[in-house]
């Protein structure tokens, strides 16, 4: 891991408060959680159909998808002051790629329940879990991660979709 993930959770967050994610500073945080599980259930389906993703056509969407759910991540990292610390994987090379997507899952749900008991020991055990095991789940099937998030990232601040005036329309992102 070349990133410091730490410093990158607050510089997106920033960035993300500046172009107008987190005008509603106070939206919950399950909402925020499922748009992360929307990313997991994307990079399953580009997996399981093998294909390459639209906005960088020169990576599989499974690579795109699981750097998007990171960066959803650490930009939650940022909001809730959540540290990331390396920490074993709990994803092996025995689980298929659902089931390692599926482990994933069920410890965002455990992120959850950790910050809303407001356990900021847990949360950060949990957010660096999760992280840790997104990174194995690339390790494992030859993912170059940090490119991706990288590339997204630059990507990013070109969309369209992705300006505050557009995500306000009808059918625009509201979350």
């Amino acid at each position: 891991m070349k990133l410091d993930l730490n410093e990158m959770a607050n510089v997106t967050h920033k960035n993300n408060i500046d172009v107008g994610w987190w005008d509603d500073y106070n939206r919950p945080l399950t909402e925020t959680l499922m748009m992360v599980i929307s990313e997991v259930s994307e990079a399953l389906e580009g997996a399981r159909k093998n294909i390459i993703d639209d906005h960088l056509p020169h990576r599989k969407m499974y690579e795109v998808e699981l750097a998007d759910a990171l960066i959803r991540l650490i930009d939650l990292g940022g909001r809730y002051g959540w540290s990331f610390r390396e920490i074993t994987p709990s994803v092996a090379w025995t689980h298929s790629i659902p089931t390692r997507l599926f482990l994933i899952v069920n410890d965002i749900i455990l992120l959850r329940e950790r910050s809303l008991d407001d356990n900021i020991y847990l949360s950060n055990f949990f957010y660096s879990k999760i992280i840790s095991n997104i990174y194995e789940c690339a390790r494992l099937d030859n993912l170059d991660l940090e490119g991706a998030i990288l590339e997204k990232l630059e990507y990013n601040k070109t969309r369209a979709d992705h300006k505050r005036e557009n995500r306000a329309k009808p059918g625009g992102k509201k979350f």
